[in-house]
């Protein structure tokens, strides 16, 4: 049934543009035995096929070196141009910076963060306020956050609620438009 409804996401979005602000539904099977229909907003179906993919694609790259400055799926990455890329691959443009990415969709609390938000960090220093790292979130569960992101130990994916350093540097989180 998953698999029927995924196919269906994936025609929507290769069919339909992104709906600006409209109210338009699609009719998606729920329970195949029962026949049960549920209203679903397209734009909802669209954005989780994006994120599913961005975070496919992201998962591709595990174990590649960090980079600093680097934005190559062969040499390394560094951590924004690692999110650049993936959502660039769906065509989705995002700044080449983690500062510029911060600037970039709207900001969300960290209680209510979703699949395909984006975290943002200080860097090293942990007296600074300035965004140094970023990091796209690939699943999160009561009490867990789990993001994928370049650092210097490579393309990992990491458990944020259970890492002291990253939970002291955290500044936001965003969700972007697509």
């Amino acid at each position: 049934m998953f698999g029927k409804v995924l196919a269906f996401a994936v025609l929507i979005f290769f069919l339909i543009p992104s709906t600006q602000g409209g109210s338009a539904v699609a009719y998606v099977p729920v329970n195949d035995t029962a026949g049960t229909v549920e209203q679903v907003r397209i734009d909802s179906i669209r954005r989780v096929a994006i994120t599913d993919s961005v975070i496919s694609i992201c998962k591709q790259s595990l174990g590649l070196p960090y980079k600093y400055g680097g934005n190559s799926p062969v040499t390394g990455f560094d951590c924004s141009h690692f999110v650049a890329h993936a959502f660039g691959q769906l065509g989705v443009a995002l700044s080449c910076s983690s500062l510029g990415m911060s600037e970039q969709g709207t900001e969300v609390c960290l209680e209510d963060v979703q699949k395909g938000d984006l975290m943002f960090f200080k860097g090293r220093n942990i007296n600074s306020t300035r965004v140094g790292h970023v990091a796209l979130v690939i699943d999160v569960q009561p009490g867990s956050i789990k993001i994928i992101h370049s650092t210097h130990r490579g393309v990992v994916i990491d458990e944020y609620t259970t890492m002291a350093y990253y939970k002291q540097r955290f500044l936001m989180a965003r969700r972007i438009a697509y």
